[in-house]
């Protein structure tokens, strides 16, 4: 009786045991999860990224395909100083600015 007694404990934590390293060494490792990160196609070709260069105080933006886009470079207004008219005629410039552009235009901003 009082082997089983001991047995049946020991018993019990050599199978937990025997469970927990199996569970460790069958799943993947960081290092096989790695590699095969490394080994799927990346999507870099999926995605709009550009390059922006600068020569002689001009701005260009060459897209992934050698397109090349324009752009403005726009700065912050501090609105707690306006009054309502310089606010009024700033957000009128914004909308013309809005209105006057291509239907196809595509806007992007990078911040």
């Amino acid at each position: 009786m009082t082997v089983l007694i001991l047995a049946v404990p020991l018993g019990l934590l050599a199978v937990g045991a025997l469970a927990v390293y199996l569970s460790v060494r069958v799943r993947p490792t960081s290092g096989r999860l790695l590699e095969a990160r490394r080994d799927q196609q990346p999507l870099v070709h999926e995605l709009p990224y550009w390059q922006f260069l600068e020569v002689e105080g001009l701005a260009l933006a060459i897209n992934v395909d050698l397109t090349y886009s324009t752009f403005l470079r726009l700065t912050g207004v501090d609105a707690d100083c306006l009054d309502g008219a310089a606010l009024g005629h700033l957000s009128e410039g914004l909308h013309t600015l809005l209105q006057n552009l291509t239907p196809s235009t595509t806007l992007q901003f990078l911040h």
